[in-house]
């Protein structure tokens, strides 16, 4: 995967052979090449971007035109050796945006490690994601790469359902991808489970809060963990735990973290005037925390509400733990952002894309300190102007 590889194509015994047609289950566009002789062998190098089974498909054609029969060669790729760091979907080591422009459309911009970001030349999704919410923290199909997780209105079921579009490595989020790679629906067992049919006022991944589990007791993880989402409803926050059967209520119901009397719904405010952020684990102690940002203009705070254990030693957010990172982050100020681990690649996890007030401005600010804020700041991209959302 993401390694380019040379194919040879030859003439299995038909010496007027003058051109050769190949293309991939990967790329779909036809492409030709002849030999620097009649009956010549060419050699192409194509890079795979799907781990498991990949075909090659090529055809001959003569100097009168004709063609020979589709030579299918299938091969294996094999997956990256660790997965892509929290927050790539390229596998640069940096961290990356998945955003929805004015139009409507997914696209995908990549983190140069310094909290600067390049847009890609094409879209990173197909059809439309206008009014869409979208997140990404964690590889939910198991092949090494983080996916963008979307939460989009179906008109013909009434109801919000939620998706995992596979990542094909580079940052293409697929509906149905050439390769026969598809979107699979996040769903629950129970019904009264689902707490985003109604529309939500925001989901977010945060990775896998949980681990995997040791069955034997013998210190290795035997089954590998997955990804794990909350939901804020607008009222509720809930967290549920991902499986591999994509329910996310396979062996347990969703954990009410937060609700109108929590310390979270502060200052007047409600539990859908909060948005959140996954800066991962910012204190250290080994467990995940949660950004709280206070959307409305005469509260405006940013604090980190700090990862914790229950009674029965689960992940539990800790409402009353929480530390002050900066104020003046309503909508007014900071209309989109999302929480980005590390983007600058200099140790310290807690750094924010956020977009600007009427302008395409989208700043980098780094290095969080309690009570203080960023401690840098610069322009990472100018070209956000009218974006539905970041993440």
């Amino acid at each position: 995967m993401r390694t380019k590889g040379t194919f040879t194509f030859s003439n299995g015994g038909v010496n007027d052979v003058a051109e050769y047609e190949y293309w991939t289950t990967w790329d779909s566009t036809h492409r030709k090449k002849s030999p620097s002789s009649t009956g010549g062998s060419v050699s192409v190098e194509l890079t795979p971007n799907t781990v498991g089974a990949n075909k090659v498909y090529v055809r001959s054609y003569d100097r009168a035109g004709n063609s020979s029969d589709t030579a299918v060669y299938l091969f294996y790729a094999n997956g990256p050796r660790t997965p892509d760091k929290p927050g790539d979907i390229n596998g640069d080591g940096n961290t990356d945006i998945w955003a929805i422009d004015s139009s409507g459309d997914l696209r995908r911009f990549y983190g140069a490690g310094d909290g600067t970001v390049t847009q890609a030349s094409t879209k990173a999704g197909d059809h439309t994601w206008n009014n869409v919410k979208i997140t990404h923290r964690g590889d939910w199909n198991n092949d090494g790469y983080e996916d963008l997780v979307a939460l989009r209105h179906d008109p013909d079921k009434g109801a919000h359902r939620l998706w995992v579009h596979p990542n094909d490595g580079y940052g293409f989020a697929c509906t149905t991808c050439d390769n026969g790679v598809q979107r699979q629906e996040l769903a629950v067992y129970d019904d009264t489970n689902n707490h985003w049919k109604g529309g939500a006022k925001q989901i977010l991944a945060i990775g896998d809060v949980d681990g995997g589990l040791d069955t034997d007791g013998d210190g290795v993880e035997d089954v590998p963990g997955y990804p794990d989402l909350i939901v804020n409803d607008g009222e509720f926050i809930w967290l549920y735990y991902g499986n591999s059967d994509h329910h996310l209520d396979s062996y347990r119901d969703p954990v009410l973290l937060a609700g109108p009397d929590d310390p979270i719904a502060t200052g007047g405010s409600t539990v859908g005037e909060a948005t959140l952020g996954a800066p991962g684990d910012w204190d250290g102690d080994g467990l995940p925390d949660l950004v709280v940002r206070y959307d409305r203009p005469d509260t405006g705070g940013l604090y980190v509400f700090h990862g914790g254990e229950d009674d029965w030693g689960d992940y539990d957010i800790s409402l009353n733990k929480r530390t002050a990172i900066s104020s003046n982050w309503g909508t007014d100020t900071v209309p989109l952002f999302t929480a980005t681990p590390d983007a600058n690649n200099n140790g310290n996890p807690l750094d924010f894309w956020v977009t600007t007030p009427n302008s395409g401005n989208l700043r980098f600010l780094g290095d969080h300190v309690a009570d203080v804020g960023h401690t840098t700041s610069l322009s990472a991209s100018t070209e956000f102007e009218g974006y539905q959302a970041i993440s």
